[in-house]
């Protein structure tokens, strides 16, 4: 469901949403049966600011039902001129009936890392938000991670919570912060790998029960590690991609404990292949992610109650609606006042 083919009227703003700049509501979103599935709406952009979570289904924009056949063709109707409004009628996942939210469009300024501060001057428990993987975040991380241990920080929160993902290598970069050189980061399956290991059931796909043995490749930690102090990963639904991938990580190597809620299980690769010389491309889903100990990150059309998909929480802590749009706000407050 990820794959897709970007014509050249989109490919300048699918590059810009990688390099941290874009136009639109600021909603990270898949598509199921038709309808748009919000994976996480992006800090302080308009979809935010609307109140829309995790887990919203769109069923209808403008009044017209949703029927989309990709992402790539529901992004087109959700963008817009700046300044335009959209209406999105929203199912919420166990709540009854509908809501009606009129969001207006705007021009999405991503700022990867935020909130980087110590919490406590006794303890010395430091604090950092990452709320996307783009072009900046790892220097981002590293600036800000180099700024609280200047500050005498001995213990970190990481907090991943509704981070959607993003650039890949920039969440493997953030994790050398942690893992000493050649520890696993994570591992990725194609059918392709395993048929050149001459793995015969290689058309297992992402709904399998569990994945041959042959077929995957490893990224390792290269000698950057410079963090040793204690840390917390805090993750809940909107975690996805590039977040589980690095809370995975840090999990499985005992370098954080996970505290939250369960993550998103968004664990496939797409690989972009450039067409018509650079002006158009295909986004073709490729790989599916694994933690260092080969859990599987992707959930596919796997049930809730399916224990071998995204990442569990070591520690479970639920919030309210009405908490977690308290903490929130709290973040915005204290960003204004920086």
């Amino acid at each position: 469901p990820f794959s897709a083919y970007i014509p050249p009227v989109e490919t300048a703003e699918f590059e810009r949403s990688t390099t941290g700049t874009f136009g639109g509501l600021g909603i990270w979103i898949g598509v199921d049966k038709g309808q748009i599935v919000v994976i996480s709406p992006i800090e302080g952009t308009p979809a935010w600011n609307a109140g829309i979570l995790p887990d919203d289904r769109v069923l209808s924009v403008d009044g017209v039902l949703c029927n989309f056949e990709s992402v790539e063709q529901a992004v087109g109707k959700l963008k817009g001129e700046v300044g335009s409004k959209v209406e999105l009628q929203i199912a919420r996942a166990g709540e009854e009936g509908t809501q009606t939210l009129e969001v207006e469009r705007a021009r999405i300024q991503i700022r990867s890392v935020k909130g980087g501060r110590i919490l406590d001057p006794t303890t010395k428990v430091g604090y950092l938000r990452v709320t996307t993987f783009n072009a900046g975040t790892y220097p981002e991380v590293k600036e800000g991670v180099e700024q609280l241990l200047a500050e005498g920080m001995r213990g970190l929160i990481l907090d991943l919570r509704k981070n959607p993902g993003g650039l890949l290598d920039q969440a493997v970069r953030v994790a050398n912060l942690w893992l000493p050189d050649d520890a696993v980061i994570l591992s990725t399956w194609s059918r392709e790998q395993a048929i050149e290991r001459g793995e015969k059931r290689a058309s297992i796909g992402a709904e399998a029960d569990e994945f041959p043995d042959a077929g995957y490749q490893h990224t390792v930690a290269n000698s950057v590690h410079t963090l040793t102090i204690p840390t917390v990963v805090l993750i809940d639904g909107g975690s996805a991609s590039a977040s589980e991938v690095l809370a995975g990580a840090l999990q499985d190597h005992e370098q954080a404990r996970l505290i939250g809620t369960r993550s998103y299980g968004k664990g496939s690769v797409q690989t972009i292949i450039s067409l018509q010389g650079g002006k158009a491309a295909f986004k073709l889903t490729t790989q599916y992610y694994f933690t260092p100990k080969r859990r599987r990150i992707h959930r596919g059309s796997l049930p809730k109650t399916d224990l071998s998909w995204g990442l569990l929480p070591d520690q479970e802590v639920t919030l309210t609606k009405e908490e977690d749009e308290r903490l929130q706000q709290q973040e915005r407050d204290f960003e204004l006042a920086m």
